[in-house]
């Protein structure tokens, strides 16, 4: 049985020594800290039961705890369906051979949540979890299937799984969580040397198993393409190059083949980290190993610290670390904000009323903006706004010459945004600068004018939206954006989803607070009760200011940020799905436009999840469209 360096509790006489671990140990493993902690034994030694307990828990409750409140909608749902999934994966865990730990529990923590959807614990889980579930069919990877059981995972997870665990737990915990090789090497029991020197050729093994399963599984169709398909997949490319050869034609018509090949392409690049994640959990994959790394690599800019182990800085990491140099550099000198911003997740403030109930200081810091005719510094509410100069003007449908101005490269969040309208260039469209590539379209009067590097003048008549939706309202959201309204008039929307009846979200000035807002209804009618958080004080008309609202769909709450400041939270624990366009400029309501905008939008960014403090934070430190 191995021994645990946990002290005895003090007793009377001689002091007594921890428990020491034998000259040439290197830790126990997760496995001899599973077996010790948590399978009933009669003649297990307590304390060396408590002391197992109490090493696993500091290896992984943190990251289980993290995904199981992921999947309920209070603490304690998450840490019952945290320790209900943790009792029945350590018995499969010591049944069904070698595998890696923390995968296996969050994988179990999925099934167990799945489970609960036929009972009354339902009810603690997430919207978003359970309508996926309903939907699901099983599609969820059991945690350790035999050895010869790949017809029913993805190949990729079926080639993780077919590694030695010890390989799993590199994998795993430095490629997907971006952790240290010295706690991968706790969890596996080796020394740090040695896992350094599996990182060096683990990736290439990874991809030697994914090929041989690959070839083995290929039905006969298949299998005159497979050598092929390995060995164009080296290329990186995420499809064969078109132009009519055999091997892309197979590889369009068949869904196996098409798979494969994007499987192998972002072994060969580094880039299957978070594909892995999304596949062996199924549901909230991608967002739990974004928050891992997150949380990680941001507070202590990983860039400085030393190197994490080869593969750490490969692919997807790259990006990581430039970007944290960067958030680096805008902390120091932006510190003030950074340090109001980068607070803890706020609890819900009190309140009396649907509308919630805030503090007493505005927030007066405004963005700098250039000296140029057309500010609306002191104008008068009855006298209309100024005509920007220099501007570029068109009506919906006129196709203006390219300007020429160049698109920024992605920066620290693009990879995540589901949508990016930044206005850099003048059209009739503007351009979705984000992965997703989903332009807009213009409707009614609008100006382009160059300040802040490009910016939309919206007439109050006109606005922008997509041609479908771009967020999932019933899960966590949050939309970001530079705005700066006219004086005087009524409530205007600056972004919104449309449902079939009123919008599944808006982000608005409230011409009967003089406050901006950030408000959802708890159902598709006119008639619902709606929530909303206030600012704490009126709109600045003298520069620009940045907006975020956040939907947190785990804590029920909404958020709505000025500048990067917390303004207030409110309960919201009604979510539905608003299927509508994505629109900047309008809200809609009684199944139309309502709430038209005048004035000025710039830098619409759109998550499909809850910023947290610090990356809202980063948002407005990015500087002009950066």
């Amino acid at each position: 049985m191995p021994q645990f360096g946990c002290r005895l509790p003090h007793t009377a006489g001689p002091a007594t020594p921890p428990l020491a671990l034998p000259p040439a140990a290197t830790g126990p493993s997760d496995r001899e800290l599973v077996r010790a902690a948590l399978v009933p034994s009669a003649t297990a030694d307590p304390l060396e039961r408590e002391c197992a307990a109490r090493e696993l828990a500091d290896r992984h409750d943190a990251a289980v705890s993290a995904f199981a409140a992921r999947c309920t909608t209070t603490t304690a749902a998450a840490e019952l369906l945290r320790t209900s999934a943790q009792r029945t994966a350590a018995q499969s865990f010591l049944r069904d051979g070698d595998t890696a730990w923390r995968p296996h529990l969050l994988n179990t923590v999925l099934h167990t949540a799945a489970a609960w959807r036929g009972t009354d614990a339902r009810r603690h889980l997430v919207p978003g979890l359970l309508t996926w579930l309903e939907g699901a069919r099983g599609e969820i990877p059991v945690p350790a299937p035999a050895d010869d059981d790949t017809g029913h995972a993805p190949l990729l997870v079926a080639a993780f799984r077919r590694l030695p665990g010890r390989l799993q737990t590199l994998l795993w915990h430095v490629f997907v969580e971006g952790e240290d090789l010295t706690l991968a090497a706790g969890c596996a029991g080796s020394g740090t040397a040695v896992v350094q020197r599996w990182s060096e050729t683990v990736e290439e093994e990874f991809r030697a198993v994914y090929g041989r399963l690959y070839e083995e599984s290929a039905s006969p169709r298949c299998r005159p393409y497979s050598r092929l398909v390995l060995t164009t997949a080296r290329t990186g490319l995420g499809r064969p190059a078109r132009g009519g050869s055999e091997l892309a034609g197979h590889v369009q018509g068949c869904e196996d083949c098409t798979r494969a090949f994007r499987d192998l392409a972002r072994l060969h690049t580094g880039q299957w980290a978070p594909l892995l994640a999304q596949e062996l959990l199924p549901w909230g994959g991608r967002e739990y190993r974004r928050q891992r790394v997150g949380q990680r690599l941001l507070p202590e800019v990983r860039a400085a610290a030393g190197p994490r182990g080869p593969a750490a800085l490969r692919g997807e990491h790259r990006l990581w670390w430039a970007a944290l140099a960067v958030a680096a550099v805008l902390a120091v000198t932006g510190a003030g904000l950074m340090a109001a911003a980068g607070a803890p997740d706020p609890a819900p403030t009190t309140r009396t009323a649907r509308t919630g109930q805030h503090g007493d200081k505005w927030n007066h810091w405004t963005r700098p903006s250039p000296a140029q005719p057309g500010d609306l510094t002191d104008i008068p509410a009855s006298t209309p706004p100024p005509k920007p100069k220099p501007s570029r003007s068109f009506r919906a449908g006129q196709q203006p010459s390219p300007s020429g101005t160049p698109v920024p490269p992605a920066g620290l969040d693009l990879a995540r945004a589901r949508l990016r309208w930044d206005f850099r260039t003048w059209g009739a469209r503007p351009k979705d600068t984000s992965s997703f590539d989903r332009p807009g379209e213009y409707h009614g009067y609008v100006d382009w004018r160059p300040d802040r590097e490009g910016s939309v003048w919206f007439d109050g008549k006109s606005h922008v939206r997509t041609t479908r939706a771009v967020l999932d309202t019933s899960r966590s959201f949050t939309v970001a954006l530079w705005a700066r309204p006219v004086p005087g008039g009524g409530t205007c929307t600056v972004a919104a989803q449309d449902g079939a009846n009123v919008s599944g979200f808006a982000l608005q000035y409230s011409g009967a607070d003089n406050r901006w807002r950030m408000t959802m209804g708890d159902a598709d009618s006119t008639d619902a009760p709606r929530d909303a958080v206030l600012s704490q004080g009126p709109p600045a008309l003298d520069g620009w200011q940045h907006l975020t609202g956040v939907f947190d769909a785990g804590k029920r709450q909404l958020r709505l940020y000025v500048n990067g400041a917390l303004q207030g939270t409110d309960s919201h624990s009604s979510a539905w799905r608003a299927n509508g366009p994505f629109t900047v400029g309008r809200g809609q309501r009684g199944g139309s436009g309502a709430d038209l905008f005048q004035g000025y939008l710039d830098d619409v960014r759109v998550f499909q999840d809850a910023l947290a403090p610090s990356q809202i934070a980063d948002l407005v430190s990015a500087g002009h469209n950066g």
